[in-house]
């Protein structure tokens, strides 16, 4: 039997003219991807189907990624990357503002805060509105004390007031 065909960045590129990606560029997204400050391991799952699915999903973006790092703001992908970054980073930005907020309102209570876990907030938002635009209607969300009010006010929209008394 023949052996199975090769899956990955690697054997996808196999099938890319060599003029459109640079290897260096494609060296410095799976750094990006499997060596950053967050990353996966799937090594030891027992199925390579499993495993491939994983990298497939952590890898798909490398085409999207490095062709609007390289795009200018003035051009459609630039501009949707660029709008992406500002999007999280006002995110990442109210959630912080927030907990300063309650730390400087609140000082003697004990609070479980979103410290260390500060991308909650632009990821849950992300997840909700990936989901909504595939048809998802109603979520549920369960989660533990840390985090949460800033979780209502900045994902769900519950106004502060309502929130804090």
């Amino acid at each position: 039997a023949p052996p199975p065909p090769k899956r990955g960045v690697l054997a996808a590129m196999a099938h890319t003219p060599a003029y459109a990606v640079r290897l260096g560029d494609v060296a410095r997204h799976l750094g990006r991807v499997y060596c950053d400050t967050l990353g996966a391991e799937f090594g030891h799952l027992p199925s390579d189907d499993e495993q491939f699915w994983l990298a497939e999903r952590l890898e798909a973006d490398l085409d999207a990624r490095l062709h609007a790092r390289a795009a200018p703001r003035d051009t459609v992908l630039g501009r949707c990357f660029h709008a992406h970054c500002m999007r999280t980073y006002d995110d990442l930005l109210r959630a912080h503002e927030l907990e300063h907020f309650l730390h400087r309102t609140f000082p003697a209570t004990k609070r479980f805060g979103l410290e260390g876990t500060d991308a909650l907030v632009p990821a849950l938002r992300t997840v909700l509105e990936r989901a909504a635009q595939h048809g998802v209607e109603r979520a549920v969300l369960g989660m533990p004390h840390r985090g949460r009010i800033n979780v209502l006010h900045n994902v769900v929209g519950e106004p502060l007031h309502a929130l804090v008394r």
